[in-house]
C-alpha cells in the first residue's frame, strides 16, 4: 500500500542512525584519556598526549565526513527550510562532543606535562595557637605578586619544578628532555625593596650556582654590581648586555701583571677591615690607577 510523499519524507527523516554508532567514538576518547592517566609521571607524557590529540582529531574528522556523506547521499532525508547543521545525527553530535572534550584534555597535558594532573597537596594541620610557627609555602600567584619580573636578584622561575614531567629524572645539561618546562616560565626577581636584602645560596660544586643565580642576576640587576669571579666565567657572558643597558663595566683580571702591581701598591701594610679593597673595586680606583700607570711616562729616577 503506497504512502503519501509527505509521510514517506517524515518516515525517512525519523529513521536516523542508531545511537550505537556513536559508541566507537566514545570508546576511542575513553581509551585515550585512560592512556594519559596511565602514562602520568612519565618523561614522555607530552609525546603520548600529542598522539591522543592526533587520534581525537582523526575521530572527529571521520564523524564529520560520515555525516556529510549521509546527507549528500540521501537528499530525500533533508527537510526543506532547515539547515544541514540542524539535521546532523544527534548521536554523532554527542560522540563528537565527547571526543572533543577528550582532545582538549590531551592538549592540556601536551602543553603542561605532568602538571596538568591534579596532585593533592599535603594538608597542613594547624593548631589553635601558633606556638611553633604558622608559616606555609607560598603559592605561585602569591610569588608572582611579590617577586615581579621587572628586575633584581633572580630567585627562580615561576613554576613548580616538582610537578614537571621531568622531575623524576636527573637533570642533564646536554639532555633537553631532562629540562622539562624549565627556561620558559617568567623569572621571579627580588628588587631588594623590602626585608634585609641579604641572601645566600648553598649548592655543591657543579650545582649551577653561577648559571642559575649569578648570571641571571647580573643580567636583570639594574644597579651597581660587584662580582668576584676568580675563574673569569661571568664577565664574558654578561659584559655586552650590561654595556648595552648603559652600564659602565670594569674588569679587573688578576692574571695580568699591571692590576697585581696596582693592588700591591695601594694595599695598606696593616689591613684593618675588608672595606678598603671592596671600596677600591666598587669605585673603580684600581682600574683608574692601572690606566694611569700604563699611560704615565716612565720616571727618570726609576720606580
Amino acid at each position: 500500500m503506497g504512502l503519501p510523499a509527505s509521510a514517506r519524507r517524515r518516515r525517512s527523516v525519523s529513521c536516523s542512525p542508531a545511537p550505537g554508532l556513536a559508541m566507537p567514538y566514545i570508546a576511542a576518547a575513553g581509551i585515550g584519556v585512560i592512556f594519559l592517566f596511565a602514562t602520568a609521571g612519565s618523561a614522555s607524557i607530552r609525546a603520548a598526549a600529542w598522539s591522543v590529540v592526533a587520534g581525537c582529531v582523526s575521530a572527529i574528522s571521520i564523524a564529520l565526513a560520515r555525516e556529510a556523506m549521509r546527507l549528500s547521499g540521501a537528499p530525500e532525508t533533508i527537510v526543506p527550510g532547515r539547515s544541514a547543521v540542524a539535521q546532523i545525527d544527534p548521536a554523532t553530535m554527542v560522540a563528537a562532543s565527547v571526543v572533543l572534550m577528550g582532545g582538549i584534555f590531551a592538549l592540556r597535558v601536551a602543553v603542561k606535562g605532568n602538571a596538568a594532573f591534579a596532585a593533592p597537596d599535603p594538608k597542613r594541620v594547624r593548631g589553635r595557637r601558633a606556638l611553633h610557627g604558622d608559616a606555609d609555602w607560598m603559592s605561585m600567584p602569591e610569588a608572582a605578586r611579590l617577586f615581579g619580573n621587572a628586575g633584581g636578584i633572580v630567585v627562580g622561575e615561576r613554576y613548580r619544578v616538582d610537578r614537571d614531567s621531568a622531575a623524576a629524572q636527573p637533570f642533564r645539561t646536554t639532555d633537553r628532555q631532562s629540562w622539562g618546562f624549565g627556561g620558559r616560565p617568567p623569572l621571579l626577581c627580588f628588587d631588594a625593596s623590602f626585608g634585609s636584602s641579604h641572601g645566600i645560596v648553598f649548592a655543591g660544586s657543579g650545582g649551577f650556582k653561577t648559571t642559575s643565580v649569578t648570571v641571571p642576576t647580573a643580567l636583570k640587576w639594574g644597579g651597581a654590581l660587584v662580582v668576584l669571579d676568580p675563574s673569569n666565567e661571568v664577565a664574558p657572558m654578561v659584559i655586552a648586555h650590561r654595556r648595552a643597558a648603559g652600564r659602565t663595566v670594569h674588569v679587573l683580571d688578576m692574571r695580568d701583571s699591571e692590576p697585581r702591581k696596582v693592588v700591591r701598591q695601594k694595599q695598606p701594610r696593616k689591613q684593618r677591615t675588608c672595606r678598603e679593597p671592596a671600596s677600591m673595586l666598587s669605585t673603580g680606583s684600581v682600574v683608574s690607577a692601572a690606566r694611569r700607570r700604563k699611560t704615565s711616562p716612565p720616571s727618570p729616577h726609576g720606580s
